[in-house]
């Protein structure tokens, strides 16, 4: 009504080299729909998969366990439509992996490379992360559980995710549902 164009936070397409990533153009949206969930089901835990833009929408009351495959300095070297992204943008993504780090209970990368990333360029403390390979490459069980579990006898959970189809979000759900 007042004249300006919305971003189009539905779409699928890849924006041109100088629109920033679509978490980055619909964060208030994304982050409004994700504080209704939130107050809806009241989880005791937030699983933050690669949602750096989304973490501070989650109440403080609420642990967060972020957990990514690198960090977004590194993907400015592996995807052009992130490497092309005007220094403004890239500040703001910054700013938010920044926030998301020192926001995280704990913090799980699936390599060294990237929790060295989150050490070493945005000041995570080491004693919150953790190097958990991701996929079906695992050798082993992972670490015993980060978080101590919550003194009720049922545990709710909350999968925060961007384009989560992709990322086999449906298994969580479906492994949650049993």
């Amino acid at each position: 009504a007042d004249g300006r164009a919305k971003p189009n936070c539905r779409s699928q397409d890849q924006p041109d080299r100088r629109t920033p990533p679509l978490a980055l153009r619909c964060k208030r949206s994304v982050t409004n729909t994700l504080t209704r969930q939130l107050a809806k089901h009241d989880p005791d835990l937030v699983f933050a998969v690669t949602a750096s833009t989304l973490v501070a929408a989650v109440p403080r009351s609420i642990k967060v366990v972020y957990i990514a495959d690198c960090t977004f300095r590194q993907l400015t070297n592996y995807y052009a439509s992130i490497s092309d992204l005007p220094a403004a943008a890239i500040r703001k993504a910054e700013q938010y992996e920044q926030e998301t780090i020192a926001r995280a209970d704990a913090l799980i990368y699936a390599s060294d490379w990237a929790a060295d990333s989150a050490i070493r360029d945005f000041g995570a403390d080491p004693a919150k992360v953790t190097v958990v390979p991701l996929g079906a490459n695992l050798h082993s069980p992972p670490a015993a559980a980060f978080v101590a579990p919550p003194s009720k006898d049922q545990v709710s959970l909350f999968l925060l995710g961007v384009e989560w189809q992709r990322k086999g979000a449906d298994i969580a759900i479906a492994a949650g549902e049993e």
